[in-house]
């Protein structure tokens, strides 16, 4: 089986990663965050929420690399 890297876990890297995984490929996703999604990902802000409303979301960055990998079940 071809294997192939995918460096960034944001929207397009997990969205070629899924695409390629479908295709019969080996994926592997590296990320600086420990969490997926890149933009596309939130956090809370603690303390921001008021009248019951949820707390705003932020951006977090990590300094550790984290890696995924996939392949296709069939």
């Amino acid at each position: 089986m071809p294997s192939v890297i995918v460096v960034g876990g944001g929207v397009a890297g997990l969205t070629v990663a899924h695409e390629l995984v479908e295709r019969g490929f080996e994926v592997q996703v590296f990320d600086t965050r420990t969490a997926w999604g890149g933009k596309a990902r939130s956090q809370p802000v603690a303390g921001t929420g008021t009248n019951g409303r949820r707390d705003l979301p932020a951006s977090t960055a990590s300094a550790s690399t984290h890696a995924s990998t996939a392949t296709s079940s069939t």
